[in-house]
């Protein structure tokens, strides 16, 4: 076999690619041997439900070639050696076929093995073919205890206004923080509290995305918006999408600046059921939606550069 190169991996499964351009699934697992199968399946494990053979392609790596993978969105699947099985604690393992899926917001609480620690959350990632993922917690020491890097996880700053110390917000963002997060519900403040204003201003200077709850009350999307109206060239990501009653909807937009919106409950009536921005509009306009991945991969990037 040729040359091949890694591409993420989820899990102990992952892509490789020859230097010709195939592709394979990889497995690098508890199981070995002579007898390693790929069990898979497509899009939900539907039927008909497969086997191929894992070939050794080096020290604790198999690898597959599985065909038809470009007619299909993920590949859901597991590893047996005709005897024993490794299904990711029985909730078995997801890859998508054509890239790498970031989840924008999880909740990690440290690394032991409760329902928001570490080592669920690894299973959860690898059950949803999650390569990396975006985290906060009310308590930022607690992101301290576990290694993001291994655990594949960007953390956020969880900001307090008046609360979090301005120089606390500035270290944990050169440790390698990618954004700030805003709670306003959970910690009782407006989102356009003119106590935020400093933490915003270091956003901008840092160049990274502030994450807000959006829900009732204080944090409303009009005060998402007033705050993001303050600070136009900070990317605001409006969490939960909360854009008030169903009926109100098409009512609300932002005036000024760009409001990156994600959650699986944007409206149906928004164009899809994924992240979007919301862009400025006229009045008596609807809200207009367009892919957002490149807010998504901007501090990443940013970070990673340095």
């Amino acid at each position: 076999m040729t040359r091949m190169s890694e591409v993420a991996a989820v899990g102990p499964l992952g892509w490789w690619h020859e230097a010709g351009g195939e592709r394979y699934v990889s497995y690098r697992g508890a199981l070995n041997g002579s007898k390693l199968r790929l069990h898979y399946g497509f899009d939900g494990w539907r039927e008909p439900i497969r086997e191929v053979r894992l070939e050794s392609a080096g020290p604790d790596l198999a690898v597959a070639q599985v065909p038809e993978l470009e007619a299909h969105l993920v590949l859901d699947c597991a590893v047996t050696d005709g005897e024993l099985w490794d299904n990711n604690g029985g909730v078995n393992y997801r890859l998508w076929t054509g890239f790498n899926a970031l989840d924008a917001h999880m909740h990690l609480s440290g690394r032991g093995a409760g329902a928001l620690g570490a080592h669920s959350l690894a299973t959860a990632m690898a059950s949803a073919g999650m390569a990396c993922g975006i985290s906060s917690w009310l308590d930022n020491r607690a992101l301290d205890q576990v290694d993001c890097a291994a655990a594949r996880i960007f953390p956020l700053v969880w900001v307090r206004p008046g609360g979090t110390e301005l120089d606390e917000v500035r270290g944990r963002l050169e440790a390698g923080a990618v954004g700030l997060k805003l709670h306003p519900t959970v910690d009782g403040y407006p989102a356009d509290d003119p106590a935020l204003d400093p933490y915003i201003a270091i956003a901008e200077q840092s160049g990274c995305p502030v994450a807000c709850h959006s829900a009732p009350g204080e944090a409303d999307p009009d005060h998402i918006r007033r705050l993001a109206e303050r600070f136009p060239s900070v990317p605001i990501i409006m969490y939960h999408t909360y854009l008030g009653p169903q009926e109100g909807r098409y009512g609300w937009s932002p005036k000024s600046a760009p409001i990156t919106c994600y959650s699986a409950r944007t409206p149906r009536s928004m164009g899809r059921r994924t992240t979007a921005v919301i862009h400025p509009t006229s009045r008596g306009e609807r809200p207009t939606t367009t892919d957002c991945s490149r807010w998504c991969g901007h501090s990443i990037r940013k970070r990673r550069a340095r």
